[in-house]
């Protein structure tokens, strides 16, 4: 073994070492979060930025309708999105689910008296998908036909 082979061996484990000190005191988020706030409600949306093969993430999202009347709210996201991460279930029940244009799938839950909160629960699945894979969709929530927030989520299935 050359000296080159000797230095390079120890660089790639010190690589290693780095990968996993910032894996263990977590500073590699495997979370992320979209939050949006307007006169007539808020959401806060919390998501699997990078997730492995084996795991089952979910994606949650909290809606409070600060408006004086009782309002639906609605969440639209990426069917492909959606299949890739193996969408399992949804918490509560729905009251719809629809596709809608684009490949988009929309989900109604039960109307929001005032002041009250919705959490809702996307239970994934990630069992078949190739490492490295990166799913991107736009999420957009909803409340009463006003948007509260309009984004893009993106996440990373690891080994």
């Amino acid at each position: 073994m050359t000296r080159q082979d000797l230095v390079l061996r120890y660089i790639a484990y010190a690589v290693m070492l780095a990968v996993v000190a910032t894996g263990l005191v977590g500073l590699i988020e495997r979370e992320s979060s979209a939050r949006a706030s307007s006169g007539s409600g808020d959401v806060d949306v919390e998501y699997p930025r990078i997730t492995r093969q084996g795991l089952k993430p979910t994606l949650v999202v909290e809606v409070r309708n600060a408006a004086p009347v009782a309002r639906v709210p609605v969440l639209v996201l990426s069917g492909e999105y959606l299949e890739a991460l193996q969408l399992e279930g949804v918490t509560p029940e729905l009251v719809e689910a629809a596709a809608v244009g684009d490949g988009l799938v929309e989900y109604r839950f039960a109307a929001l008296a005032p002041g009250a909160t919705l959490r809702a629960s996307l239970a994934m699945s990630i069992d078949q998908q190739a490492p490295g894979v990166r799913f991107t969709s736009p999420l957009t929530v909803a409340l009463g036909g006003r948007v509260l927030l309009d984004a893009r989520i993106t996440t990373v299935v690891l080994p």
